[in-house]
């Protein structure tokens, strides 16, 4: 379906297909990347067996990333894409948790990395790749 030239083996113009299909819009710089990483024996083609564990990591993480980011859009009540202060409090009052105010401005202030006492997505995956929920980028 992908190998288009029949060669039985894809190349990066056909890796960049497989990407769009798995809803992944790469630049070339991002394609070459992500042939290295599937390329595990080096020949500059992915094979069947390359290919399939490209996929499934492929879709594991584009599963994780977006369990991520329902999981922020649920903190993120008013949808401003940042988590503040009033958000936490607010879910922990949900849940039926009692955490001091002092906890929740601290794990803002851990997550928060330009100080504007929000919590960002990219600030929230960052707390996620650290915690192991979600993988490094590639």
């Amino acid at each position: 379906m992908f190998d288009e030239d029949k060669s039985g083996t894809i190349d990066k113009s056909e890796l960049k297909k497989v990407m769009l299909t798995l809803g992944v819009e790469a630049t070339n710089d991002e394609v070459e990347k992500f042939m290295q990483t599937a390329d595990k024996d080096g020949s500059g083609c992915i094979d069947f067996d390359e290919f399939m564990t490209f996929v499934v990591e492929k879709m594991h993480e584009r599963n994780r990333n977006e369990d991520v980011e329902i999981a922020f859009r649920l903190y993120d009540e008013e949808d401003k894409g940042k988590i503040t202060l009033e958000n936490l409090k607010n879910v922990a009052n949900e849940v039926k948790l009692d955490i001091p105010v002092e906890e929740l401005e601290d794990m803002i202030r851990v997550a928060d990395r330009d100080g504007d006492g929000e919590v960002t997505l990219e600030d929230f995956k960052r707390i996620m790749r650290k915690m192991g929920y979600l993988e490094d980028h590639v």
